[in-house]
C-alpha cells in the first residue's frame, strides 16, 4: 500500500511539474531573434523611393504585422563590441569590449540570456555571435581545432548553440578551426570556398561556391537543429546570428537571380560611384551594391523558412542588425563609422500585444534596449543595466503620444562619440582628433577635437552640418560621455 501511495505521489509530482511548465510558459512568449550581420537602415525594403529596389516580402510581412522602428541606432558599429553592448545591456563604455581583437566578452559580467535562464527560458543561440571573437571561440588560446562551438557558451547564459565564426574569420587559418569550416570540409569545399573568399571571384565558380555550403544558409538550417531539439514545455528564446551581408559580398549563382535587371543608385558624396544594374553572369559575383543586395534577398528567403518551421510557437519576433555598411557613402566602405549608413540598421517585431502596421519615426531608438525589451516580454523588469525596454512603444493599445523613456542615445567606438536626441533627433559626433570617413563638407577640427551636428529627421546622410544652434550644442555636449568634447 505505502509503494502504491509512493508510485501515485510521483506521478502526481511529475504532473504538476509538467503542467506547472505548461502554465509557465503560457505567460513567457517564445522568442526569436533574427540578426544579420551589416544590414544597414535603408536597405530593410522599406525605403521611400525606388532608389534601393529591393523585394523583401518576408521583411514587409513582419513589419505589417508588427512595428517598425525607422530609426534605430547601435551602441557601437563593429561586431565584437554592438553585440557585447547588447548581451551586457550595457553603453559601449561599459561593456567591456573595446574592439574586434582586444578581448573576449567579460567573464565578470552578466548577460540578458542568463537573466531569460533565471526567468525559466531555455535559451539557443545559432552562428557568429562573436562573443569569444577574439579567441575564436577558444581556438586562439588552446591552438587547436574545436568543432564544439561550445566554448564558454554555457557562463555566457546559452543553453544550447551552434556557434560558428563568420566568413573571413572562417578561413583566417590554413586548415578548418571552428564548426563552419569543419562542415566544409566534411563535405569536400573547404579549398575552394577558402580560395574564393581570399582570393575574389576570379577564382570561384558555381560549382566550387555552390548554395548548399554558403554560410546563411548553413546557420538557418542550425537554427532549425536547435529548434528540433529544444526541451518540451519550456519557454525558449533563440538567436540567430547570420555572418551575411557582411563582406565580402560574395554571392552565388542563383542568387544573382533576385535582383537581376535592378539599378541601385550610386553612394553618397563619392564622386567615383556609378548606379549599379544588376545583371546575371552564370557565376558568383562580388560587385559591391548588387551583391550586398542579393545577400539581403537570400536572408529574407531563410527568415521565410525559420518562421515557417516554428508557425505559431515563436510568439515574439525581432529582426535588427549589430551594425550598417558605409557602401561609398562619403568615399568609404565597412563600418565604424559614427555616420547613419554605419550606425543605423533596422529593427522590426511583433508578437502579442504588438500593434500591427506601426511605424516608430518620431524617436530615435537604441537596438541596445532589445535586452530590456525581452526581459520585459519575459516578464521581468523593463529596465536591465543601460537597457530600456521598447515595449511602450510597441504597445497596440498605446494610439496616442509615443512615449520613451530614454531621452538620449548613444554609439561609439575608438576616437569618436555621438549622442542623438531621441525625441528631435539632433546628432552630435565628437572626435577626438580626425573624425573617420567624414563627410566632404565636415567642419575642421578644433583644438584636440573635431566637432559636428546634424538634424536625423531631416538629414539621414550627415551631408548638412548644423552651425547655429548653440542651445542645442551644449545640450547634446552635456549627454556625450564624461571627457568628450571639452575644452
Amino acid at each position: 500500500m505505502a509503494l502504491l501511495l509512493t508510485r501515485a505521489l510521483l506521478v502526481l509530482f511529475v504532473v504538476l511539474v509538467r503542467d506547472g511548465a505548461a502554465m509557465k510558459s503560457s505567460h513567457q512568449p517564445n522568442i526569436l531573434l533574427l540578426f544579420p550581420d551589416q544590414w544597414r537602415w535603408d536597405w530593410d525594403g522599406h525605403a521611400k523611393t525606388s532608389q534601393i529596389p529591393l523585394d523583401l516580402p518576408t521583411i514587409r510581412e513582419i513589419a505589417s504585422n508588427g512595428t517598425r522602428f525607422a530609426r534605430a541606432i547601435v551602441p557601437s558599429p563593429l561586431c565584437a563590441p554592438s553585440r557585447a553592448c547588447l548581451a551586457s545591456g550595457r553603453e559601449y563604455d561599459h561593456a567591456g569590449v573595446p574592439d574586434n581583437f582586444s578581448n573576449d566578452f567579460p567573464k565578470n559580467m552578466s548577460t540578458f540570456y542568463a537573466e531569460l535562464q533565471r526567468r525559466g527560458y531555455h535559451t539557443m543561440t545559432a552562428g557568429k555571435d562573436d562573443l569569444t571573437k577574439a579567441s575564436q571561440l577558444g581556438t586562439r588560446i588552446a591552438n587547436k581545432s574545436d568543432f564544439s562551438g561550445t566554448y564558454r557558451q554555457t557562463e555566457l547564459g546559452f543553453s544550447d548553440g551552434l556557434r560558428s565564426a563568420g566568413k573571413m574569420d572562417v578561413v583566417d587559418k590554413p586548415q578548418p578551426h571552428e564548426m563552419y569550416g569543419h562542415f566544409l570540409q566534411t563535405r569536400g569545399g573547404w579549398e575552394a570556398h577558402r580560395t574564393c573568399m581570399t582570393k575574389g571571384t576570379k577564382n570561384c565558380s558555381s560549382h566550387s561556391f555552390p548554395d548548399d555550403l554558403y554560410e546563411d544558409n548553413w546557420v538557418a538550417e542550425n537554427a532549425l537543429e536547435l529548434l528540433r531539439r529544444k526541451p518540451a514545455g519550456q519557454p525558449w528564446f533563440l538567436q540567430v546570428n547570420f555572418p551575411g551581408p557582411h563582406p565580402p559580398f560574395l554571392v552565388t549563382t542563383n542568387m544573382t537571380t533576385a535582383n537581376a535587371n535592378k539599378t541601385f543608385v550610386r553612394a553618397v558624396d563619392d564622386e567615383r560611384a556609378k548606379n549599379e544594374t544588376c545583371a546575371i553572369t552564370g557565376e558568383p559575383q562580388e560587385d559591391d551594391r548588387c551583391s550586398y543586395a542579393a545577400e539581403i534577398s537570400n536572408l529574407d528567403r531563410l527568415f521565410r523558412i525559420i518562421l515557417d518551421a516554428v508557425g505559431e510557437e515563436a510568439d515574439v519576433v525581432c529582426v535588427s542588425s549589430d551594425h550598417g555598411e558605409m557602401l561609398s557613402d562619403h568615399g568609404d566602405v565597412g563600418k565604424t563609422q559614427p555616420w547613419q549608413g554605419s550606425v543605423g540598421v533596422p529593427l522590426i517585431c511583433r508578437g502579442p500585444g504588438i500593434a500591427r502596421g506601426r511605424v516608430v519615426d518620431t524617436v530615435v531608438v537604441e537596438t541596445l534596449d532589445l535586452a530590456a525589451t525581452f526581459l520585459d516580454f519575459a516578464g521581468g523588469t523593463n529596465r536591465w543595466q543601460s537597457s530600456v525596454s521598447l515595449r511602450n512603444l510597441m504597445r497596440d493599445e498605446n494610439k496616442q503620444k509615443i512615449l520613451y523613456s530614454r531621452e538620449y542615445v548613444q554609439s561609439g567606438l575608438g576616437n569618436w562619440r555621438a549622442v542623438v536626441e531621441s525625441a528631435t533627433g539632433l546628432k552630435l559626433v565628437c572626435c577626438r582628433g580626425t573624425c573617420p570617413g567624414g563627410p566632404k563638407n565636415i567642419p575642421p577640427a578644433v583644438g584636440d577635437w573635431q566637432e559636428v551636428m546634424y538634424d536625423v529627421w531631416n538629414d539621414p546622410y550627415d551631408m548638412k552640418p548644423l552651425e547655429s544652434q548653440h542651445t542645442a550644442r551644449e545640450r547634446l555636449r552635456a549627454a556625450l560621455p564624461v571627457g568628450w568634447c571639452v575644452a
